[in-house]
């Protein structure tokens, strides 16, 4: 749950951050289309994250340490077309999506200039969401905790940077990013960590040994629990220590 509620917070950020801007009510109602539209996107990612983690979970349970292996393989495989998908649907249509939630022209305009920078931000959201679940059903969910933070950590002082303080001389000489209005900028720092947190984890992901962490989970599923209460002979034949049925009503 740490690293979904990260990823929420990151889109709270590019909110607070859009309404710090100098056309504030168009900047703000840009942010909303933007959040609207990938927290719809994002739904199906999540639930393939949601499935990956019980079968992942389930092989790593059961010492088959290949099988999650492929499961997380697979899992990943179908998260990147489905993505794609998702993707190239929200890019051909976001002009329908903002033109039924938005009047004014200019957040039209604005939201429109935004969508390719969205279509970025899901991507990368819709293999974390995958990423979070390969991590939770292995067990290392501190440890994607944890990169979910960096990201988080990443992202904010960036997408201020590129927002507030970067010369726009500079951004103009770079690809994509010398053509985006502010607010796009704002979402595309949004973008780069969640493009940093699937290569962090995907970085950690190549390093598993599948097998060791079967066979660990496999060590602590049959550890033994604590001594159970001796109430009678081994043999079941009752004693001084025995349960004894109570008298029935008189």
């Amino acid at each position: 749950m740490v690293m979904i509620s990260l990823d929420l917070w990151m889109y709270q950020v590019a909110v607070v951050m859009s309404g710090w801007l100098p056309n504030t009510a168009v900047a703000l109602s840009v942010g909303g289309i933007c959040t609207s539209m990938n927290a719809w996107a994002y739904m199906v990612p999540l639930g393939l994250g949601s499935a990956v983690n019980t079968l992942v979970g389930n092989t790593i349970g059961s010492g088959r340490g290949a099988e999650a292996k492929e499961a997380a393989f697979v899992g990943l495989l179908i998260a990147v077309v489905t993505v794609t998908f998702m993707v190239l649907s929200v890019a051909t249509n976001a002009r329908h999506f903002i033109g039924l939630v938005a009047m004014d022209p200019n957040v039209v305009a604005l939201a429109n200039h935004t969508v390719p920078v969205l279509c970025f931000l899901m991507f990368w959201d819709g293999l974390n969401a995958v990423l979070a679940g390969i991590m939770r059903g292995s067990g290392q969910q501190a440890v994607g905790a944890l990169i979910s933070f960096v990201a988080f950590v990443l992202c904010v002082p960036l997408c201020y940077f590129l927002g507030f303080q970067a010369d726009p001389a500079v951004l103009a000489t770079l690809p994509f990013v010398g053509g985006l209005q502010p607010v796009a900028r704002v979402w595309l720092g949004i973008a780069i960590g969640g493009c940093a947190q699937t290569c962090l984890l995907l970085l950690y992901l190549s390093r598993f040994n599948w097998q060791a962490i079967a066979d660990r989970a496999q060590e602590e599923e049959n550890t033994p629990g604590e001594a159970q209460v001796k109430i009678g002979p081994e043999d079941g034949s009752g004693g001084a220590g025995a349960l004894k049925p109570l008298p029935a009503p008189s």
